[in-house]
């Protein structure tokens, strides 16, 4: 595919290397020098200039593009570079659009704006709200991405030095019914497990599992340091900056939870105040300690650092945690942080820009792609897929599709039943599948998919 993306920040740039790896054709458009630098690390040709300019997308060869992405941190300039690649090149440009203010959108995505030329406009800001408010109803706030309506769930597990699966073969290991190791993560490399495969110290292993009561078992096999507490129930949370991702996340909880966001910003706050029918405003910065004392912040059950500075963010929680508060939530901006800021005792790290990326992705593909996680800082993707009459793995035992090397079918959905695979099993047409696959082969895997080839 002939790919232009508008926007060459972090967004961009994962939905670019994504794309790039599986061998598209990208042109990235931004006009930041140091943005355009950046870009360039990836293989791709970048113009520097306003990509709701007319010729900036003529440059693009917007007239042969298969696909346009609006992807800057402004929504207007999205829409309308939306439209113009639509109207000045070719109706059969497939066009989305970044829209992160509410006054435009409030679901995660929509097709409400094809009428002007956006084929999908997707809101990643609620995209990452709906996440973390579905984190919290897990009692281990675990980083988990959930699928098939919530019938499937993947987590993330680290191997602790001297648990009970540390040094194990996989065959050895006796996981709970309806549980999976689908993919390690060893230094760098990603490993699709065959029984042989020796867990060490370090690996990071993403679980598909089914039922959320086998966690506990989980993390005591993986030998997590984390707390368990099966009963834990949130009641007060606090959310501090009214960033989109904190606004929208009070949106969703303040009907079920009494939540508090704390802003810096007077005219900030005032105008999230405005949005807010149950959650208690307040001005002030979570980094002053004072001021957390005076809110008796340890009385919350959670507390999240919502605001657009990681550091911000980060320190906010050290500051929570200590002051009593069990759960804690960090949104980061730089994915490679997540290890480091959870080695720190903060619960949970989220990277929004990565969650966005994940959700204009799953737009892009050229089968039905229900759900997509990106995992390993977009080194491999999980999807949701439906299986349709003719695809070559359709009405044949799993062990005989031939996938490429680095996929690998986690879980099938038929009808209300989910299936964790062995090699016997087979796929019908009208199945869902969730697939995990290393980027660069997710090409040939839509290819089976849609083609039969």
């Amino acid at each position: 595919m002939h790919v232009i993306i508008g926007g060459a920040g972090d967004v961009g740039i994962n939905v670019a290397k994504a794309l790039r790896s599986e061998g598209n054709d990208i042109v990235m458009i931004d006009p930041d020098s140091n943005a355009c630098q950046r870009a360039q690390n990836l293989d791709v040709l970048v113009l520097k200039g306003n990509c709701a300019d007319p010729s900036i997308l003529k440059e693009a060869n917007v007239d042969t593009a298969d696909l346009f992405i609006g992807a800057t941190g402004d929504s207007e300039i999205n829409m309308l570079s939306c439209a113009l690649a639509k109207h000045t090149g070719s109706v059969k440009t497939r066009t989305i659009a970044r829209i992160s203010g509410q006054e435009y959108l409030n679901e995660p995505s929509s097709t409400r704006f094809s009428n002007i030329g956006i084929d999908i406009a997707v809101c990643p800001e609620l995209v990452a709200a709906m996440k973390i408010s579905r984190i919290l109803s897990i009692y281990n706030l675990t980083d988990i991405d959930v699928f098939a309506k919530g019938k499937v769930n993947l987590a993330t597990v680290r191997v602790i030095q001297g648990s009970a699966i540390d040094g194990k073969m996989l065959k050895d290991v006796a996981l709970p019914e309806g549980c999976n190791i689908i993919s390690i993560y060893r230094a760098g490399e990603i490993i699709i497990p065959q029984g042989d495969e020796i867990l060490m110290m370090g690996d990071d292993a993403v679980i598909i599992y089914t039922n959320q009561k086998t966690f506990p078992e989980l993390e005591s096999i993986f030998g997590s340091a984390r707390t368990v507490t099966p009963t834990f129930h949130p009641k007060k949370v606090m959310i501090a900056g009214a960033t989109n991702v904190g606004l929208q996340l009070a949106q969703i909880l303040e009907g079920r939870l009494q939540v508090t966001l704390i802003e810096p910003s007077q005219d900030e706050a005032e105008a999230v105040a405005k949005k807010l029918r149950k959650t208690s405003v307040i001005c002030g910065d979570a980094t002053d300690i004072d001021l957390m004392r005076q809110q008796e912040t340890g009385s919350y059950d959670i507390f999240i650092g919502a605001g657009s500075k990681e550091e911000y963010n980060i320190l906010g929680c050290l500051i929570a945690k200590e002051m009593g508060v069990q759960r804690t939530i960090a949104l980061i901006n730089q994915p490679s942080l997540e290890k480091t800021v959870e080695s720190l005792g903060i619960r949970l790290a989220i990277c929004p820009r990565l969650v966005a990326a994940s959700a204009i992705l799953q737009h892009t593909r050229r089968t039905q792609v229900s759900g997509l996680a990106m995992l390993y800082e977009g080194m491999a993707e999980a999807l949701e897929i439906n299986v349709k009459e003719g695809a070559s793995i359709s009405n044949k035992p799993i062990k005989k599709t031939k996938l490429p090397e680095h996929a690998w079918i986690a879980a099938v959905i038929r009808g209300e039943q989910i299936i964790v695979p062995h090699g016997n099993d087979i796929i019908y047409p009208g199945d869902k599948i969730i697939i995990f696959a290393r980027t660069d082969v997710i090409p040939e895997v839509e290819r089976m998919l849609v083609s039969g080839d």
